[in-house]
């Protein structure tokens, strides 16, 4: 995404028009960096693929706690001769995994996973049909 600053060298053209114009002509005023706006297209595409990337951020971060959540479950359940012992400490842990809504979570990465791959498409289709009119 280059095209979201000034090109160096319309930058460097700038310098030297102004160079050659007080070499020519000592009475010229300095010259001035046109003012660079970069296309919305441009802005729209890298609008949405950070947004896409910062989603799939958020989405690694939960499958990764989800993930430590199912780990720590069955941790220490093995070790309990007592069945009834075991079946009130998973119990417990199943009531805690609904209190903070982990099938929730879980269902919902899929969906956020396709909503990030929607907003990377569009960016590149923002991207690419500006660049060749070709594509369209």
């Amino acid at each position: 995404m280059d095209k979201l600053e000034p090109a160096k060298d319309d930058e460097i053209i700038v310098l030297l028009e102004n160079i050659y114009n007080r070499l020519s002509n000592s009475s010229t005023t300095a010259a001035i960096s046109p003012n660079f706006a970069p296309a919305p297209h441009i802005v729209a595409a890298s609008a949405f693929l950070y947004a896409s990337l910062a989603l799939l951020l958020v989405i690694a971060l939960m499958c990764m706690l989800v993930k430590g959540w199912n780990r720590d479950f069955d941790r220490g359940l093995t070790h309990d001769t007592v069945p009834e012992e075991r079946a009130r400490k998973r119990e417990y842990r199943i009531r805690g995994l609904i209190r903070y809504k982990l099938p929730i979570i879980v269902s919902a990465l899929p969906i956020l996973l396709q909503i990030s791959l929607i907003l990377f498409c569009v960016g590149l289709m923002f991207l690419l049909f500006h660049t060749d009119q070709r594509i369209t």
